[in-house]
């Protein structure tokens, strides 16, 4: 009986034993699942941290992008102000010049990307005529240039003028009286006169080319009157050539011109007479011209006409 309960007391140990084995193996078991859900949702903690970190990263790369965006839009609004800026100052600038061409008688600079240079005064046309009252006119007196046998050089001879009342060069005298009432050479006396504007009167009223008597009168004249006129069909007469080159440079208008003149010594003119007997070899200009074959011809005439010493 005793050696039963020995035995039933051993297995019940034993079971006992195995339970306490079972149990005691249960909270190991908690432990490691445990674990496991601490490390998978650490793992999945980690990854929305990555996740949301790549997301800022996107967010800061797009916010970077737009500033940059807009950085450069802001220069690009920068500089077309700047443009605009620049072709506004340009055009103030061209407008400012043709007042100042408009005042003084140049042209303006129309090349808005060319640096701004101002033209000579007395260069060109005025578009705008001067306004004013002061009568610009020519000098009785006038230069003669010859041409030196020695050097060959250009030199200036003595003034030439006008004798009162024994006066045979009608032409010249007719180009005087003309200039001086010219309106187109009247304005301001401020202003400049625009060169192409004082040839065209020079032109106009007979100045480019004169010819000039040189054989006496013996009766008195007024010069440019009737018996100026008349007497102008006799004798004989030289070319005398205006010299542009020397033409006084920045005249203002109200100025008194002298003029300059270079002599053909080529030929001597008469005053050419057309009638229907014979066929008459004029010039453009109304004169027969007598070409000069002799030297020692044209030598006296170079000498009474051109020489700086008579």
């Amino acid at each position: 009986m005793n050696k039963a309960l020995k035995k039933v007391t051993l297995l019940s140990a034993a079971v006992l034993g195995l339970s306490g084995a079972a149990f005691t193996a249960q909270p190991t078991t908690t432990a490691s699942a445990k674990s496991e859900t601490t490390a998978v949702a650490k793992a999945h903690a980690k990854k929305a941290t990555s996740k949301k970190a790549k997301a800022a990263a996107k967010k800061r790369a797009a916010a970077k992008k737009k500033a940059a965006a807009k950085k450069k839009a802001a220069a690009a609004k920068k500089a077309a102000e700047n443009k605009a800026s620049l072709a506004a100052a340009a055009k103030a600038a061209e407008a400012a010049r043709a007042a100042e061409a408009k005042k003084v008688g140049t042209p303006a600079n129309t090349a808005s990307s060319a640096p701004v240079v101002s033209a000579p005064a007395a260069t060109s046309s005025s578009a705008t005529k001067s306004v004013g009252t002061s009568q610009t006119t020519v000098d009785s007196t006038y230069n003669v240039e010859g041409y030196s046998l020695a050097t060959g050089g250009k030199q200036v001879s003595s003034v030439r003028w006008t004798i009162p009342l024994m006066n045979a060069n009608v032409n010249w005298n007719n180009a005087v009286n003309n200039f001086n009432r010219d309106t187109s050479v009247m304005g301001n006396k401020n202003d400049v006169i625009p060169t192409a504007t004082l040839k065209a009167a020079l032109k106009k009223n007979g100045f480019d080319t004169v010819y000039m008597k040189i054989t006496p009168t013996i009766l008195p004249r007024i010069s440019g009157g009737i018996l100026d006129n008349l007497d102008s069909l006799t004798g004989l007469y030289m070319k005398f050539n205006l010299d542009q080159d020397a033409l006084p440079t920045n005249p203002h208008y109200g100025d008194t011109l002298r003029l300059a003149y270079t002599v053909d010594d080529s030929a001597l003119y008469r005053k050419g007479i057309t009638n229907s007997k014979y066929e008459s070899n004029l010039n453009s200009d109304g004169y027969v011209g007598m070409t000069i074959y002799r030297q020692w011809i044209k030598t006296i005439l170079d000498l009474i006409v051109v020489n700086p010493l008579l």
